[in-house]
């Protein structure tokens, strides 16, 4: 979802070493506008409170299941 939306780059796992990873961060580093353009993508999907309500989903998840 986040690469779709232009936040990140993935690396599947089959092409994923150190070298690959490397080229990939200096390909960001030195191209700013995509760096830029990322960035941007990134805030706008920001939610802040994502984790506070991930956390209460699996906190309410092991509570259902210890009533079960």
């Amino acid at each position: 979802a986040w690469e779709a939306a232009g936040c990140a780059r993935c690396l599947l796992p089959d092409e994923l070493t150190g070298a690959s990873l490397a080229s990939e961060v200096l390909r960001l580093v030195n191209d700013r506008p995509s760096l830029a353009r990322m960035s941007a993508a990134a805030r706008a999907r920001h939610r802040p409170e994502a984790a506070q309500r991930l956390a209460e989903w699996c906190l309410s998840a092991a509570q259902r299941r210890r009533r079960s």
